[in-house]
Parts: structure tokens; C-alpha cells; sequence
């Protein structure tokens, strides 16, 4: 897909259009438009989705604290209903990792819990890891490792997939390879390069898994290809980073090199704006987003 050859959003009754091959999220519904692949995103939306590589997905409710499993013919596995608090993120281990856990980090719990592919819990993944209001985890297609978006101690924890600590990435600043409330983290497509949403800073920063410092965009204002808050930072299977800023109320597009391509903004059923909260990107290349009610800023 030509990412330059962007469909204008425009409201059509229930459903707003996107890019052509990209979906929508949240409390929603997948459907077809003329503009290709579309979403209703209900006022709200309460529910994040996140797809397995194998094609399963799971539905996390932050608010009623539970996650729904879900197999790739869409058929109820099992859920969570108890046992969370605050559930944020989940991760998917690979189709071809030993273990083939469900990760769901908590952002009341500060912790992060394992389950299997039928919501059996499995215990806690890294239990004496020090988290401060955690926002977001990702796991690594190559290493299995995983990055934690440790928010309040304005760090990423990285660790391998038995739960042993490998290194942080940042520290609170605002220089180079500093960090400032990272919001969210997301691994490349094969997994050498990490991508951090530092909200604090305004901009996103890649790192290697090794802790080096590859590079970054954005930076703090309201013209293209930067930011006022960067709140979910999501790669497409050919290395394109989009960006949710929950304060422009628009989700950027980068290219592999860092490039700015193009944004758009969400909007609601009702047809009035929607403040873009979250993203997931499924295997399939289609994107899941997340609005609420309210203007932007």
C-alpha cells in the first residue's frame, strides 16, 4: 500500500472512512466502506483490541477490569473477570514461542500477569519488578523479549521472556536517549528497533534492544510531523510508525526512515471529533484505534 495515497476522513452515517487497509478499534465493529476498511467507534469506547500472529485477538476493558480471548474464528475462549486492576496492554507471544502466553499489564496493579491462550492464569510475569503507573508493553518478534513502558519512573524496562531484567532505556531528561513520561512502546517488524512515545518530550525515540540510541522524530508543536502529547506509537508490518496525539487529536504517519507522511484525524459515529487514545496494529496489517468524546487540547 502507497501511503501517500491517503482517503480524505469523512463521515458516512455510523462510520468514518480511514486509509485505505486500515481498521479501527475499540468498542467497535469492522466494516466495509467505499474508502476501503472502516470502524463505528461508539462514544467512550472502552474496549482496546490486540490480535495474536496466529490470528486469535482479545479485548481489553481498562474500566470493568477484564479481558475477553477470543480464537481466529472469532469464537469466545475464555475471559478475565477478576484478578486485574486497571488492565492497559497485552502482548502476544509469537505462534512459535514455547510458552505462547497472553501478557496483560495493569496500570492499578503495576504488574504484569500471565495467562494462556484460554485465559488460564499463569502467575506473575517478573513479580519483584519496581513499576510506577505503567502504560504499555510490547513483546520483541525476534528475542521474545519484552519492553515495558515503566511511565512514572520515566523508563523502559526491558527483559527476556523468563522475566530477568536486561536493562532500562532513559532516564528523566530531556536530552537525547532521556525520557519523560514514556507512554508507549512498540518493537519494528523484526524487532531491532524499539519505538518509545516519550509524551513528556513531545516525540518518539527508536532504541536497539542493545540500549543504543538509533534515532527519533517529532518534538513539540502543532505543525506536520510533530507533537503536543504522542499518548501510542504502533508499527505496520512494513516498518510505518503511526502516532496518536491525544492532544492534536490526530494520528501521524512516519515512514521507516523517520519521514513524516501524512495525518489524519478520528471522529466519532455522531460525526464529532474524537480524541485518538489508542492503537493496535493486527496481523493482518490493519490498525485498531480508540477515540473518546471531546475536542482535542
Amino acid at each position: 500500500m502507497d501511503r501517500r495515497s491517503f482517503v480524505q476522513l469523512a463521515a458516512l452515517g455510523s462510520v468514518f472512512a480511514l486509509p485505505q487497509g486500515l481498521a479501527g478499534c475499540g468498542d467497535l465493529t469492522d466494516v466495509e466502506t467505499p474508502a476501503g476498511r472502516g470502524a463505528v467507534v461508539a462514544n467512550g469506547a472502552r474496549a482496546r483490541r490486540f490480535g495474536g500472529s496466529d490470528g486469535s485477538f482479545f479485548d481489553v476493558y481498562v474500566r470493568d477490569n477484564r479481558v475477553d480471548f477470543f480464537a481466529p474464528t472469532g469464537e469466545l475462549r475464555g475471559r478475565v473477570t477478576s484478578g486485574l486492576n486497571a488492565p492497559v496492554s497485552l502482548a502476544v507471544d509469537a505462534p512459535n514461542a514455547t510458552t505462547g502466553r497472553v501478557l496483560v499489564l495493569e496500570l492499578g496493579g503495576a504488574r504484569v500477569q500471565a495467562f494462556d491462550r484460554d485465559a488460564r492464569w499463569l502467575g506473575t510475569f517478573a513479580p519483584r519488578l519496581d513499576l510506577h503507573s505503567p502504560l504499555d508493553l510490547a513483546i520483541a518478534p525476534d528475542s521474545g523479549n519484552v519492553a515495558i513502558a515503566d511511565t512514572l519512573h520515566h523508563r523502559v524496562a526491558l527483559l527476556d521472556g523468563a522475566g530477568n531484567l536486561i536493562r532500562t532505556l532513559g532516564s528523566l531528561g530531556s536530552r537525547n536517549g532521556d525520557l519523560n513520561g514514556p507512554a508507549s512502546v512498540a518493537f519494528g517488524p523484526d524487532g531491532s528497533r524499539l519505538f518509545v512515545a516519550d509524551a513528556g518530550n513531545a516525540r518518539v525515540q527508536v532504541y536497539s534492544q542493545g540500549g543504543r540510541v538509533l534515532g527519533g522524530f517529532g518534538g513539540y508543536g502543532t505543525r506536520p510531523g510533530q507533537f503536543l502529547r504522542p499518548r501510542c506509537v504502533r508499527l505496520d508490518n512494513e516498518g510505518y510508525a503511526y502516532v496518536a496525539d491525544a492532544l492534536a487529536g490526530h494520528v501521524s504517519v512516519f515512514d521507516p526512515g523517520y519521514g513524516f507522511v501524512h495525518r489524519f484525524r478520528t471522529m466519532l459515529e455522531d460525526g464529532a471529533p474524537g480524541v485518538p487514545t489508542w492503537m493496535s496494529s493486527q496481523p493482518d496489517g490493519s490498525f485498531h484505534f480508540s477515540a473518546v468524546a471531546g475536542a482535542p487540547g
